[in-house]
């Protein structure tokens, strides 16, 4: 249990240092290049985005993460919206699994042991997941994101970035509308806020910076995992999440005594 443990607690560690420690870049591509992809998906989406009043931004990938060889997911495109006055920006972007590294996980599941979880986890994880976020940042710095993609809910973010998730078969127009309510609440309570709008791709990198900085630094801050974030991980189950997170707090005493 404790060797399982450790591994487990260094490899959620690592995993995390990978995805929060550095800056991720955006790079414009062509969805047609993506073939793997539900490209018909996409123009659903964007039909409905222009219905909506809204103006496509680009279509990018993540190079970190579609070139990460432990990446669990086949390289994606997120496809970008703004609306009309550039207060809210959309994304849709699809979450398709890597079915050769998949198959290896369960594989090394299997072999140690992991009878039921592997399997649950594979199985779990087949399917094709569509995602949509609606994002908007004031100028002070604070952020209101609406998003379907309800697994992300398991990491916490800092302070200022108020987010909430919705069940997945959420449609657009109700996303909007939720996010569109959200915002007006926070503006009820703080009317100086000020929108940062979105006017181009520029923009869209700029504003990507911006909050891969400040979930960079509070997941840092935190050292990079919390017991309530493995407890979700772990489903739950307080005997495994705790036994990693003594594992975890060794890594940090280790990490402190190395600087």
């Amino acid at each position: 249990m404790i060797d399982g443990s450790a591994t487990a607690a260094r490899n959620i560690v690592e995993m995390m240092k990978r995805n929060y420690g550095r800056l991720q870049t955006q790079r414009q591509v062509a969805l047609r290049d993506f073939g793997h992809l539900d490209l018909a998906a996409y123009q659903r989406f964007a039909d409905r985005m222009t219905d909506l009043g809204f103006v496509q931004v680009a279509d990018y990938e993540i190079p970190e993460v579609s070139n990460s060889p432990g990446s669990l997911i086949m390289p994606t495109v997120v496809r970008c919206f703004a609306s009309g006055d550039g207060q809210i920006v959309a994304y849709y972007y699809q979450i398709k699994p890597h079915m050769g590294r998949r198959w290896r996980t369960l594989l090394r599941g299997l072999l140690n042991l992991r009878w039921i979880d592997a399997p649950l986890d594979f199985f779990g994880n087949l399917a094709t997941r569509e995602i949509v976020e609606f994002g908007t940042e004031f100028s002070q710095g604070d952020w209101v994101m609406t998003s379907t993609a309800q697994q992300a809910g398991m990491i916490g973010q800092p302070a200022s970035y108020d987010q909430c998730f919705l069940p997945a078969n959420t449609t657009p127009t109700a996303l909007l509308e939720r996010h569109r309510q959200r915002l007006a609440a926070r503006l009820q309570t703080t009317p100086t806020l000020q929108f940062k709008p979105i006017r181009n791709f520029a923009d869209v990198q700029a504003l990507s910076a911006r909050l891969n900085a400040i979930k960079n630094a509070h997941r840092a801050a935190i050292g990079w995992i919390t017991r309530e974030e493995l407890l979700a991980f772990c489903k739950g189950n307080a005997e495994q999440a705790d036994a990693v997170y003594a594992e975890v707090l060794k890594l940090r005493v280790a990490d402190n005594a190395a600087r």
